[in-house]
C-alpha cells in the first residue's frame, strides 16, 4: 500500500509536469533520484513540498540577480542611438565668461602731479659779469593742472578658474595743463645795472597710451578685482618765456621765448575692479599712476646786441610729467569660442 501511495504522487507529478515550465521539470530530478534510493518511499508529502518551494524561490532569486547583470552589462556595452534618449544628460561645465577679447570707452579726470619747471643758466656774453644770467635762474612751482581724460582700450583676458589674467591696451586724449611765472632780479656793482626777469612755464600733456598687464581674482563669479602695471607714452608740451632787462636804463632789453614738444614714455601703474553686469558687458573703475620721467630740452639763448651794450645768456630748462588718472569705462565681450545659446549665470 505504501509502494503504490509513493507511486501515485510520482505520477501525479510527472503528470503536472507538462503544465510547468522547463526549469521546473528540472527541480524534480533530485526528487526522483531520491525516491528511487529509497525504493519509491516518501515518508512526509508535505514536508517534501516545503522544501522544494524554499529550492524554487532561492532558484528563481539567483536567476533574475543574473538576468539583472546581463542586462546592465549589456546596456553599458551598447552605445547609445540618436533615436535613443538616455537616462540622463550630464551637461558641460558652464563656460568662462571672463575669458577672450574685449573692447571698450573710458573716461574721468587727469590730475598732474605738481612739478617744479627748473632753469638753469650760463653766461654768453655779459660785461656786467653774471648779473643777466643770474636773474634768468628760476624754479617755478607749476601745478601739475587738473584735467579730462577719455579714451578706449582694448585686450584679452585668460581665466583660470577664481584667476584672471591678460593684457590690455589704451589710448586717450587729455586737457591737462598747468602755467606759473617767477621773477628774478639780480645786481651788478661794478657797472650800476639791475637785471631783472620775468619767466612764465607753462606745460600740458596732450595725450597719453599705456600698454599693461593685468592680474586680477574673482571676489564672486561677476566682479573682478585687479592689479596692473607696464609701459607708458605721451605726448608732452613745455612753453617758456623769458622777458629780461635792465632797471637801471643801462643796457637794452630782450625777450626770448621757446617751446618745446617731446614724445615720452615711461611706465604706469594701478589697479580697479571691473563688473560683469551682464553676459557679454561689463563695467569698471580704475586707478592710474604714470610718470614719463624729467623733460631737459637743452640750451636756448637770450640776449641784447647793441653794440657796447650787448649781453647774453643761456638758460636750461627742465620738468618731469607724472601724475594721477582716476577713470570709469564700460567693455564689450566677445568671448569668441563659447556658445552663444549659454547664459553663464544660469
Amino acid at each position: 500500500m505504501q509502494k503504490r501511495i509513493s507511486i501515485a504522487v510520482i505520477l501525479m507529478a510527472l503528470s503536472g509536469a507538462a503544465a510547468h515550465a522547463e526549469d521546473d521539470r528540472a527541480e524534480l530530478a533530485p526528487l526522483l533520484k531520491s525516491s528511487a534510493k529509497q525504493d519509491f518511499k516518501i515518508l512526509d508529502d508535505t514536508g517534501l513540498g516545503d522544501a522544494e518551494r524554499s529550492k524554487t524561490a532561492a532558484n528563481r532569486k539567483q536567476r533574475k540577480q543574473t538576468e539583472e547583470r546581463a542586462a546592465a552589462s549589456a546596456w553599458r556595452s551598447t552605445p547609445v542611438s540618436s533615436e535613443e534618449a538616455p537616462g540622463y544628460i550630464v551637461r558641460p561645465p558652464p563656460p568662462l565668461p571672463w575669458t577672450g577679447f574685449y573692447i571698450g570707452l573710458n573716461a574721468g579726470g587727469v590730475f598732474g602731479q605738481n612739478q617744479n619747471v627748473n632753469t638753469t643758466t650760463l653766461d654768453a656774453f655779459n660785461p656786467p659779469v653774471g648779473a643777466f644770467s643770474a636773474s634768468a635762474a628760476s624754479s617755478i612751482p607749476v601745478g601739475g593742472g587738473i584735467g579730462f581724460i577719455g579714451g578706449g582700450q582694448i585686450g584679452y583676458n585668460q581665466q583660470f578658474g577664481d584667476f584672471v589674467i591678460g593684457a590690455e591696451a589704451d589710448f586717450h586724449g587729455t586737457t591737462a595743463n598747468g602755467s606759473a611765472l617767477a621773477v628774478g632780479a639780480s645786481y651788478d656793482p661794478l657797472s650800476g645795472a639791475a637785471p631783472l626777469t620775468v619767466t612764465t612755464a607753462q606745460k600740458s600733456l596732450q595725450n597719453l597710451g599705456t600698454l599693461r598687464g593685468r592680474v586680477g581674482y574673482l571676489v564672486t563669479p561677476t566682479l573682478l578685482v585687479y592689479g596692473t602695471g607696464g609701459f607708458a607714452y605721451g605726448q608732452t608740451n613745455l612753453n617758456i618765456s623769458r622777458t629780461t632787462y635792465d632797471t637801471a636804463g643801462l643796457y637794452g632789453s630782450a625777450l626770448g621765448t621757446t617751446s618745446f614738444m617731446s614724445f615720452r614714455d615711461g611706465w604706469a601703474a594701478g589697479g580697479g575692479f571691473e563688473w560683469m553686469f551682464w553676459p557679454g558687458w561689463s563695467a569698471k573703475l580704475d586707478y592710474l599712476y604714470y610718470d614719463l620721467r624729467t623733460l631737459s630740452p637743452g640750451m636756448d639763448g637770450i640776449g641784447n646786441t647793441q653794440n657796447s651794450a650787448a649781453w647774453g645768456y643761456l638758460a636750461s630748462p627742465s620738468t618731469r610729467f607724472n601724475g594721477h588718472i582716476v577713470r570709469a569705462g564700460v567693455n564689450y565681450h566677445f568671448s569668441w569660442g563659447l556658445p552663444t545659446n549659454i547664459n553663464p549665470w544660469r
